[in-house]
């Protein structure tokens, strides 16, 4: 049995294995149970049910992508805020290419499976965040005018591209990245 301090994220581990290794609809309790070595009754003790399961590991992607953005220097200006994003997400995913690999997978989950509908509604809330920001940035003549999901598709786009081939990105193609985002968007 695993400490009771470190069974929700033996929990977590097993599962994001789990969901990688033989699929998120076969995985069962059962076998996150049994690989985690945490009783049943422990593991309800912090989810309800299997897509609680996945959804904590979306916010742990989540909250990973977010600290490596704000531990990347940067002031309010569009180009740094876009960077700052950019290279956020190349440094997370590649530190972290298994939980990348199920943020991908869940996020075009949550566009049918009624379980991820928190995921889903994150998703419309960033979309809506990001469009708001990138429509003041072209008020004020920042960046191109164009719609905010063609721009956020050349932003992030090649990014989730590469982290979704590469387990590692080298420094110097996440460099080239992050200024291609940039220019991609600049006006």
């Amino acid at each position: 049995m695993v400490n009771d301090n470190n069974s929700y994220q033996a929990i977590l581990s097993a599962a994001l294995t789990l969901f990688l290794t033989q699929g998120y609809a076969t995985t069962t309790i059962a076998q996150i149970c049994r690989k985690s070595r945490i009783k049943t009754s422990t593991l309800h003790q912090y989810f309800e049910d299997k897509p609680e399961i996945a959804i904590a590991l979306w916010d742990q992607a989540v909250a990973g992508w977010t600290r490596e953005t704000r531990n990347t220097p940067q002031s309010a200006s569009a180009e740094d805020t876009i960077k700052a994003s950019v290279n956020g997400l190349l440094r997370w995913g590649s530190a972290n290419p298994e939980l990348f690999r199920l943020f991908e997978k869940l996020k075009v989950r949550a566009l049918t499976d009624d379980d991820f509908t928190p995921i889903k509604q994150q998703m419309e809330k960033v979309h809506l965040q990001g469009d708001a920001l990138y429509a003041t940035w072209r008020v004020l003549g920042a960046v191109k005018p164009i719609p905010w999901s063609v721009a956020s598709a050349l932003i992030v786009g090649p990014a989730y591209t590469l982290l979704s081939t590469e387990r590692r990105v080298s420094d110097k193609d996440r460099k080239f990245l992050v200024n291609m985002a940039w220019e991609a968007v600049r006006k």
